[in-house]
């Protein structure tokens, strides 16, 4: 029988926050590493905060500049940072974060979280939501530490459809009855991918998509709301 999923993006879409922004601004407090590289990769996140750059501009600056920041860096260290970083960001989840997933699970959608954040506190998000797959930025290592090379960029353009495709490669998806929900350009081809797509607090970007597409678009007062009015109530049967 093949599962819908329910995939979540994460910063602006059940965080109130950036948590690759915490992430970096705990390595600028780092004594190993590159702070000034960690700094520069916060910088990207507030231009993109700022609205002097858009989403894409935003991803292209920050990967690289996050990577040197931990080049070098013990991989056992960088689990601690993301566990720190979440512990500071999860105060900032949305009131409904936690109800609209449980809801889904209950209407017999399998919860996912893909995040352009890095993976080793988008795990921590993914463990106190309950969701039984994760996706973030991940990192590769060798003998312990990082090397600084980027493995996977979610927030990329095109790169988190590419990522459910090839991490959902061995399980029979019903794409067309699954959920997607996010807020920005990064997400789009999510949203595309799934039968029931919402858009929300969109970014210019991914509002222009929405109202191309006739995708519903919500907020944080109405989302619950809209889920509960649009999705079906029963698991769909699929042989």
């Amino acid at each position: 029988m093949a599962i819908r999923l329910a995939v979540f993006d994460l910063d602006g879409t059940l965080l109130d926050t950036f948590l690759a922004a915490t992430m970096a601004t705990e390595l600028s407090r780092c004594d190993s590493g590159d702070p000034a590289a960690a700094r520069e990769a916060l910088s990207a996140i507030d231009a993109y905060k700022g609205g002097t750059i858009d989403h894409d501009e935003c991803a292209a600056r920050f990967y690289p500049c996050y990577a040197r920041a931990v080049r070098g860096l013990s991989t056992a260290v960088l689990r601690r940072v993301g566990i720190r970083a979440w512990q500071r960001s999860r105060a900032r989840l949305f009131p409904f974060s936690a109800e609209l997933v449980a809801e889904l699970r209950q209407l017999g959608f399998s919860p996912c979280l893909l995040s352009g954040s890095p993976e080793e506190a988008v795990v921590c998000a993914a463990e106190e939501l309950a969701m039984d797959h994760v996706w973030g930025m991940r990192l590769a290592s060798d003998a312990g530490r990082c090397t600084g090379r980027v493995l996977r960029a979610p927030a990329r353009p095109g790169a988190k459809r590419a990522t459910l495709l090839e991490t959902t490669s061995h399980l029979s998806v019903d794409w067309g009855g699954s959920f997607a929900m996010g807020d920005s350009s990064a997400d789009i081809d999510v949203l595309d991918m799934a039968g029931n797509p919402l858009a929300f607090e969109p970014d210019a970007a991914l509002l222009r998509a929405a109202e191309s597409r006739n995708w519903p678009v919500a907020d944080r007062s109405s989302v619950l709301r809209h889920c509960r009015a649009r999705l079906p109530r029963k698991p769909a049967v699929r042989g």
